[in-house]
């Protein structure tokens, strides 16, 4: 579905949401690419959002649900096609939509891998090295490569269309970047919060080496105005005070980053 009349642009509006809560979200524990199903929360956060989406648009404008094939994110597709009054075959499993593959640190408590896991922690927390591979696990440029290349397939897949993606908190940090042209160096603490829906278009640039633009349309229910600015490499990430509110969920960013989202940014 998508666009009905008037010039087609071939652009393709993704709305994209965060897999509902696990236990390991709420103990801060890291999931990556490890199995966990939704609790009771995560199933009403998903149960919540198919309602909202159903209230804001009559006729639905999608037929089709993409969604990383971990079960947090199955689980949540599920819950969401069915409540939306779509059938079960609209969902796509897609490998390239997987969380970030954190290797040896995926199980343990965030406040655990200072500790355990030295190298692994100041790549990730304190120098933001896209390069630095994970022992076990992958970089942060592998899981960007991978993450875009999959948005820019399945965005060249279905021009004129309207499509859900179901994924996780790393996958919506990289869709972020892109948009934003923040880069892979700059901390980022745009709101990922359990079933938040956000919404981005990819249009045909025309260019081969980049073939879409992208813009941000939607993001949760965070005035655009007032999300996190790129911060240069190197520098203090110095952000607005705001409170994004998702449902009954409310997360609170302060300046200079909080450790509230970045905690479960990965979990």
């Amino acid at each position: 579905m998508g666009q009905t009349s008037g010039e087609k642009s071939g652009r393709c509006l993704l709305y994209c949401l965060r897999h509902g809560e696990t236990n390991w979200n709420r103990e801060g524990r890291i999931q990556g690419q490890l199995d966990q199903p939704l609790n009771d929360t995560g199933r009403q956060q998903v149960r919540m959002s198919a309602q909202q989406l159903k209230k804001e648009y009559d006729p639905l404008p999608f037929d089709v649900c993409y969604t990383s094939p971990l079960l947090r994110c199955s689980e949540s597709a599920e819950i969401l096609v069915e409540g939306l009054g779509m059938p079960a075959s609209a969902i796509r499993r897609d490998d390239a939509l997987k969380e970030w593959n954190a290797g040896k640190m995926q199980g343990h408590l965030l406040s655990e891998l200072a500790n355990l896991f030295p190298a692994e922690w100041h790549a990730w927390r304190i120098h933001r090295d896209p390069d630095h591979e994970m022992a076990g696990g992958e970089s942060f440029r592998q899981r960007y490569v991978r993450v875009v290349g999959a948005v820019e397939r399945i965005a060249a897949a279905h021009p004129d269309e309207d499509i859900l993606i179901m994924t996780h908190g790393g996958v919506l940090d990289d869709l972020f970047r892109k948009a934003t042209n923040m880069g892979m160096f700059a901390p980022s603490n745009c709101p990922k919060i359990n079933a938040a829906v956000h919404l981005i278009q990819l249009t045909p640039s025309g260019r081969p080496e980049d073939p879409f633009e992208w813009t941000i349309l939607k993001w949760g229910n965070v005035d655009l105005d007032k999300l996190p600015k790129p911060a240069m490499a190197g520098t203090e990430h110095h952000l607005p005070s705001f409170v994004a509110r998702e449902g009954a969920q409310t997360v609170t960013v302060t300046e200079g980053g909080g450790a509230g989202v970045q905690g479960i940014e990965y979990a």
